[in-house]
């Protein structure tokens, strides 16, 4: 959602504020063109007296600015488990964060790939699986992982037959 537009009155002297009685009446008006569906760019706030007046004051209007910033996308790679010596298989997550009706094809281009630099030669122990290969449009998303993708490969231990045999 948009936020309020607020506006900032100095220079007032005798120490007078803007609350003082009678040093201020009416409302100044901010607008600008930017709204919740506006891509990532600074925009300007236009400044209009509005019904402002002051016996004592006259009015330097000075336009403000508002940035959109980035919202947030998460990579969630979805867990997985191989087992010592074998290649793992971990191209799978999805993507979340999307907003204003917005979805992986309508807000990026690239495709969407996990993988991990564990290796059939990596050992037991837990190995992350990182989401990648997306580009936001218009730079409107910022790509995070998902705290959970650090260790979302397990390698287990493999098992070895033991066999015995004695000839007599």
């Amino acid at each position: 959602a948009m936020p309020a537009l607020t506006d900032t009155i100095t220079g007032f002297k005798n120490s007078e504020t803007y609350l003082t009685p009678g040093v201020l009446s009416g409302t100044v008006i901010l607008t600008t063109t930017a709204n919740e569906l506006s891509n990532v760019t600074t925009y300007t706030i236009k400044a209009e007296s509005g019904s402002l007046a002051s016996d004592n004051y006259s009015f330097n209007l000075v336009n403000g600015t508002l940035t959109v910033t980035p919202a947030l996308l998460t990579y969630n790679a979805t867990a997985a488990t191989s087992v010592y010596g074998t290649t793992p298989s971990v191209n799978a997550g999805t993507i979340t964060g999307f907003v204003n009706s917005q979805n992986q094809a309508s807000a990026t281009t690239g495709t969407l790939t996990f993988t991990t630099a564990a290796t059939s030669a990596s050992g037991v122990g837990s190995y992350a699986i990182n989401g990648g290969g997306l580009t936001a449009n218009n730079g409107n998303y910022v790509f995070v992982q998902a705290a959970g993708n650090a260790t979302a490969l397990t390698i287990n231990q493999r098992p070895i037959n033991i066999s015995g045999s004695r000839t007599y």
